[in-house]
């Protein structure tokens, strides 16, 4: 099913027009160090990437390890499981149909807080909460994961200028496929030792602490859906970069102050 859904969806993908943005020809080092440079100039993006390295560690092993073990402990077992995890595919289509239309005036504060329902059904089955509400409680997350994938992406979109756009996204999304691996393979032996519900409850408490973190930052509050396309460079000099597709990276970032 999920091979049929990426073939279609590759299918889709070529029907699309897009611009042909070229850059001079550089080094992978080069590029790298380009779209680091990008990467770290907005405190906002490196910081939601931090919390969203540790959201995707703490879901992922839920997910993958902690929530099926506690089904099958005398909570419904894999048929349990089963219904959660398809409550959670339904509210993430729901979600989509949402974020096609909503444009909330801060986008990046929406953002960091959204990954914060990923912590009810952790919570929740840590308080050894009965599968059916666990069930339910799993629609949240999933409409809000839709929602942050539309306003997240988009908002990096509108933020960096197509030339360094790929590069900045491989940074936003490194840490968290890194790491994810090692989580889960640490959350079998934890929860193992502790139990599910422990790990759950941690799983959890980790969401909602870098959460209340992200949310300590300025920038993640004050950025709104009109902020300036790149700061530290002119709205006008963006405008030009988007209307000459050709512009080089080495051009963009000469014109830098």
């Amino acid at each position: 099913m999920e091979a049929a859904a990426s073939l279609i969806a590759a299918l889709l993908l070529t029907r699309l027009r897009t611009p042909i943005w070229r850059a001079e020809a550089s080094g992978v080092l080069k590029e790298l160090c380009a779209g680091w440079r990008e990467f770290t100039a907005h405190r906002w993006v490196w910081v939601l990437t931090l919390q969203f390295t540790a959201v995707l560690v703490a879901v992922a092993s839920f997910n993958a390890v902690i929530g099926p073990l506690y089904t099958e402990h005398g909570h419904g077992g894999s048929k349990a499981w089963g219904i959660i995890t398809a409550t959670e595919a339904a509210g993430a289509l729901l979600g989509a149909v949402i974020a096609a239309r909503w444009r909330p005036a801060r986008p990046v504060l929406a953002c960091a807080l959204l990954p914060a329902t990923a912590a009810v059904p952790m919570l929740l089955m840590g308080a050894g909460t009965p599968w059916p509400v666990l069930a339910a409680a799993m629609l949240l997350p999933g409409i809000c994961q839709t929602i942050y994938a539309v306003l997240w992406w988009t908002t990096i979109q509108h933020t960096f200028p197509p030339q360094v756009l790929a590069r900045v996204n491989s940074w936003t999304v490194l840490g968290a496929f890194a790491l994810t691996p090692a989580a889960v393979l640490t959350a079998g032996p934890l929860a193992g030792m502790l139990g599910p519900k422990q790990a759950a409850s941690i799983g959890g408490l980790l969401v909602l602490i870098v959460t209340v973190g992200v949310l300590a930052v300025r920038s993640t509050r004050a950025v709104s859906a009109e902020h300036s396309v790149l700061r530290g460079r002119s709205s006008q000099e963006d405008r030009a970069a988007r209307a000459n597709p050709s512009v080089s990276l080495e051009k963009l970032e000469n014109s830098a102050p």
